[in-house]
């Protein structure tokens, strides 16, 4: 592997990382289904809700655990 080639790799991981990390910076607030309100600072909330990335468009749902399990339910149907 070349010079250039190795570049173009570690450009395109770069990139990859970027936007990764802008799509976990958008995180919202609240929970997309009920609206409650999602503290990032809580260590609890952090790890008990839910966070569905969607790459291709560019969003990312965020689910309290109560909403994830409904809406795991319904998917499974």
């Amino acid at each position: 592997m070349n010079r250039k080639q190795r570049r173009a790799i570690k450009k395109q991981t770069d990139q990859n990382t970027t936007d990764a990390l802008e799509l976990m910076l958008s995180v919202g607030s609240e929970c997309l289904t009920c609206k409650k309100a999602y503290d990032k600072m809580s260590k609890e909330m952090v790890r008990t809700w839910f966070v569905e990335v969607y790459k291709a468009a560019k969003r990312v749902d965020l689910y309290c655990p109560g909403c994830y399990e409904k809406r795991k339910h319904e998917l499974s149907k």
